[in-house]
């Protein structure tokens, strides 16, 4: 075993001695530095290193490895776009290099707090993320995920814009764009994404629902009633596909008996909506069912009187 050990140590050392034998001194001493676990001794190596040749690509790498150490990502981040372009030798480093530090700020910081629901901190976590390295779609749409729980719409708009250019097909992009579209009140834009989702997944009732649901805030009442059955057929638990189908029936269509054959189902699996018995009251009465109307008109008050109640513990 000692044989061994030694043998592995007058690898190490040799392959430490080839790996340096082209460098300058400041760039060799950064690097052992960096071996030995002395990181701001090697930060001040490398910063002396780039000082003496700023046109070295190597330099910038190791500069930002040192910085990723220290958790100082601006100036990590800083390092690999000076060192990008200064040398077609060295493009693909840098490309593992970005690659490197968006693994260890994406999977290590960001997601860990995304997943304690700080949305702010994973926020600003997910941005350097994307700034580490601009490929990664994912980046761009956690944050876009981000901004919309932080009400930025706006923002998320941008973020999976950026998600969407980068994975033009991917589904679940598309769809949080279409989301965030309507979240600022654009139909028009949703509606033309949704509609080449609607027609690469038929099947998914979550894609069918948001078409419904754009069709809807557009005013094209009959499409909407006619994706909100097909969202039900898809998927008999959708709730909302009920209640909103219920509501254009009753509001937009005034077939009140349709309604009611809409929002019963709705509220026998989901009782606890004031909202939908109230609607239930109406287009009872305007069936002449007025014992009916009578009973759900009771029924959504003891609903906003409970909810208030429990407020107030």
């Amino acid at each position: 075993m000692r044989i061994i050990s030694l043998l592995a140590i007058s690898l190490l050392m040799l392959s430490l001695t080839v790996l340096l034998s082209c460098k300058t001194p400041e760039l060799s001493g950064g690097i052992i530095a960096l071996e030995a676990g002395r990181i701001d001794e090697a930060i001040n190596y490398f910063q002396q290193a780039r000082d003496k040749q700023p046109e070295n690509p190597e330099v910038y790498m190791y500069l930002a490895k040192a910085y990723a150490n220290k958790q100082m990502w601006e100036e990590a981040i800083e390092a690999l776009d000076n060192g990008e372009g200064l040398d077609p030798k060295f493009d693909e480093d840098i490309k593992l290099a970005r690659e490197e530090l968006w693994v260890k700020i994406y999977n290590d910081f960001a997601i860990p707090v995304y997943v304690e629901h700080d949305y702010e901190t994973a926020a600003e976590y997910f941005e350097l993320a994307s700034r580490a390295d601009p490929t990664k779609a994912e980046s761009f749409n956690s944050l876009g995920l981000c901004y919309g729980i932080l009400e930025k719409p706006e923002k998320a708009v941008e973020a999976f814009k950026k998600a969407v250019e980068l994975q033009p097909d991917n589904v679940d992009f598309l769809t949080n764009l279409s989301s965030a579209y309507l979240d600022i009140g654009d139909t028009e834009k949703a509606a033309e994404i949704l509609f080449v989702l609607a027609e690469k997944e038929p099947d998914n009732a979550e894609v069918q629902y948001k078409v419904a649901r754009s069709l809807h805030l557009q005013g094209s009442i009959d499409e909407a009633i006619e994706k909100y059955r097909k969202v039900i057929e898809l998927d008999p638990e959708y709730l909302d596909a009920y209640y909103y189908l219920g509501s254009a029936l009753q509001d937009e269509k005034q077939d009140y008996e349709g309604a009611v054959e809409i929002l019963e189902k709705y509220v026998e699996k989901y009782e606890d909506d004031e909202v939908a018995w109230a609607r239930l009251a109406q287009c009872y009465s305007k069936t002449g069912n007025k014992e009916k109307a009578i009973e759900a008109g009771k029924k959504a008050e003891e609903i906003i009187k409970k909810k208030k109640e429990e407020e107030n513990q």
